[in-house]
């Protein structure tokens, strides 16, 4: 199993899930190639966190990826899981956090959850947050975190 199907064998049944069991969801950045592949990790707001990482965590033992740290946080959960290919000698983690709202920290909110679920839109059959939200997020976070805007983010924060 290569880095892309991993991605894809844990994050395409719980978009399909989560879609099933009627959870609003959104991608909040980096989300290109997903459901296939990220060489980053993976931020979904949720209106319901706790089923959502119910879900996940059940997806990731079906298919033999052990969940091996997860951080509740009042705005969700940070969730680490672990997969060993074998056939390659190689080791994957997956980062995935789970969020009740984009937030500095986790508790001074950048993007309130209404704004993030009302501001979504399809991209490859998963939900993701539009430029707008996406703009927001960068600026925000880069300034919270860094002081700075970072150099990759300018462009897309000054078109929106």
């Amino acid at each position: 199993m290569n880095h892309k199907q991993s991605w894809e064998k844990l994050l395409s049944p719980l978009f399909d899930t989560l879609l099933k069991e009627n959870i609003e969801y959104c991608v909040c950045g980096n989300y290109e190639n997903l459901p296939f592949y990220t060489d980053n990790d993976v931020d979904i707001w949720t209106n319901d966190v706790k089923k959502t990482f119910e879900i996940l965590k059940d997806i990731a033992n079906s298919v033999s990826i052990k969940c091996y740290l997860v951080n509740k946080t009042s705005n969700g959960y940070n969730c680490f899981f672990y997969s060993c290919d074998s056939s390659l000698g190689e080791n994957r983690i997956f980062h995935i956090d789970i969020l009740k709202e984009t937030c500095w920290y986790p508790f001074i909110t950048l993007v309130p959850s209404k704004e993030i679920k009302n501001n979504r839109m399809l991209y490859n059959n998963i939900y993701v947050a539009n430029d707008l939200i996406d703009a927001v997020n960068h600026f925000t976070f880069s300034l919270s975190h860094f002081n700075k805007i970072r150099d990759k983010y300018k462009e897309d924060i000054f078109i929106q």
